[in-house]
């Protein structure tokens, strides 16, 4: 009762707070919202998107765009784009409230190629096997041992001849006592409950928690699924250092 729980924290933000967790900037909390500000966060996803794709083009050539399937979808900012260049996407998310708020973006897109369904670490909601499986900015929220089977489990789900896109973190550039404090917050509720007040937020904020994948054990994940050659890029977002790594399932 003490500990942090990472899917009960991502379903209050998606219900309290979902477009400040998308982007983690105080201008887009909930209470500072309009319709300019939320078009805002979701054309981050558009560049996003575009330059993913341009980068699957140019190191692996022309590649089926049948099916796309986005793990920690949140309120659609990845899947409303992603939706103009597959034929089918599918997104998933462990928020009931960022589904909600991914339908009514989806509805007011007018998209009629998108599902959507719950996210769980088997994808027992989903069927099939997709042209492009893609993960960008989510298992960092998600603990080491449970991302690794969420890992294993979206290697597997990416089509022969098909794509995966997943983003890890792996450093941190905050000092190092900052991240022992980050380790002892989320493994200990009052204390984080200590932290939200010296830093002035409510006392009850939900954490976004952050962990920390080995680079190689990913690799190794993938190589033995039968991929072909990963190809990494460095992504550093606010504090955290990631790469994100792309891979094509031979034909």
């Amino acid at each position: 009762m003490f500990r942090n729980d990472p899917d009960r924290d991502w379903e209050r933000f998606g219900a309290e707070d979902p477009y400040y967790s998308m982007v983690n900037t105080e201008k887009y909390r909930t209470h500072l919202l309009d319709d300019a500000r939320i078009e805002e966060v979701l054309q981050t996803g558009e560049s996003t998107v575009a330059h993913f794709l341009e980068v699957v083009e140019r190191e692996f050539g022309s590649f089926p765009r049948g099916s796309a399937l986005e793990f920690g979808c949140g309120v659609g900012r990845l899947v409303l784009p992603l939706a103009r260049h597959y034929r089918k996407v599918t997104g998933i998310d462990i928020s009931p409230s960022m589904l909600r708020e991914a339908a009514r973006n989806i509805e007011r897109k007018g998209l009629e190629n998108v599902e959507l369904a719950p996210a769980d670490d088997t994808l027992s909601q989903v069927e099939g096997e997709f042209d492009l499986v893609l993960s960008y900015l989510v298992l960092q929220h998600v603990p080491v041992r449970r991302g690794e089977r969420v890992i294993r489990t979206l290697v597997s789900r990416v089509r022969a001849g098909g794509i995966l896109a997943l983003h890890v973190t792996v450093a941190r550039s905050t000092p190092r006592w900052r991240q022992a404090i980050h380790v002892l917050r989320r493994n200990f509720f009052p204390l984080h409950v200590a932290g939200n007040l010296l830093s002035g937020m409510r006392w009850n904020e939900p954490m976004m928690q952050s962990h920390l994948y080995d680079l190689q054990r990913v690799r190794t994940c993938i190589e033995a699924a039968g991929l072909g050659e990963i190809v990494e890029l460095p992504v550093q977002h606010t504090d955290h250092v990631g790469v994100m790594m792309f891979a094509r399932r031979p034909q």
